[in-house]
C-alpha cells in the first residue's frame, strides 16, 4: 500500500480545524506470544490478512481521520519496503502494556491530541477521531474512549498529551491498568453501535476465521 510522508514535521493528514490537530498512534508494542505457534513472540501487525496485513488495514482506516501518524513497535522484525511510518518505542522498560505505548506516543506527538488504536482490529470505525473530538469539545475532558454494548475499548482512546507525566508516574509506581488511569481524569465514553468495529486478533485462529 503507498505510505504517506513519514516526515514528523510535515503531517501526512490534516483536519479542517489547526486547533484541533491529532496525532493517529498504532499500537503495535506487545510481543504477540499468543499469536505465534511457539509462544516465543511474533510481529502481530504484520500477519497476512485479506490480501494484505493487519497493521495496513488499520492504517487504512485511521490514515484519513488524523494529521500524521506514529507506529508503536517494541519488537521490531524486518519491515516491509511500504513501511515509511515514525516507529517509536517504549520509553519505560519492561513492556508494561498499552499505557506505556501511549505514553511513548505522548511524548513524540506534535500534537495537543493523541488517538489510539491497536494494530489487530482490522474494521475499526471509520468515524472514530470525529465522534472523539466532538464528544471531547463538549466537555472539559481529558480522555475519550470508545465503547460498544456498554463495555470500554480502552485502547480506541483519545488523549490530551500534557496527561504524558501523570501517566509516567503512573506507571513508575507499578500499576498497569488502563481503565483504572482513564478513571483519574476526567474521561467521557463514547458508544458506538458496530460491534463488528472492535474486534481484535490475538491467535492465528481468531485471524483465519476472518479472512472472508
Amino acid at each position: 500500500m503507498p505510505a504517506p510522508s513519514a516526515d514528523p514535521a510535515t503531517p501526512a493528514f490534516r483536519l479542517q480545524s489547526d486547533k484541533q490537530r491529532v496525532t493517529g498512534l498504532v499500537l503495535a508494542g506487545g510481543l504477540g506470544r499468543r499469536m505465534s505457534a511457539d509462544g516465543t513472540g511474533i510481529n502481530k501487525a504484520l500477519q497476512p490478512f485479506r490480501q494484505s496485513t493487519l497493521i495496513e488495514h488499520v492504517l487504512d482506516r485511521l490514515a484519513p481521520q488524523v494529521d500524521q501518524i506514529m507506529i508503536n513497535m517494541n519488537a521490531q522484525s524486518e519491515l516491509p519496503e511500504w513501511f515509511k511510518y515514525p516507529i517509536i518505542s517504549d520509553e519505560l522498560s519492561g513492556f508494561q502494556g498499552p499505557l506505556a505505548g501511549m505514553h511513548a506516543g505522548m511524548k513524540a506527538a506534535r500534537t495537543g491530541l493523541l488517538l489510539c488504536v491497536p494494530c489487530d482490529s482490522p474494521f475499526l470505525p471509520a468515524d472514530l477521531c470525529e465522534r472523539m473530538l466532538a464528544a471531547m469539545q463538549q466537555g472539559a475532558f481529558e480522555i475519550c474512549v470508545a465503547s460498544s454494548q456498554g463495555q470500554w475499548q480502552p485502547v480506541f482512546a483519545l488523549l490530551h498529551n500534557r496527561l504524558a507525566d501523570d501517566l509516567e508516574q503512573y506507571l513508575r509506581s507499578g500499576e498497569r491498568k488502563v481503565e483504572q488511569w482513564f478513571r483519574r481524569h476526567r474521561t467521557e465514553v463514547v458508544e458506538f453501535d458496530d460491534v463488528r468495529a472492535f474486534l481484535n486478533f490475538n491467535t492465528i485462529e481468531e485471524l483465519r476465521r476472518h479472512e472472508h
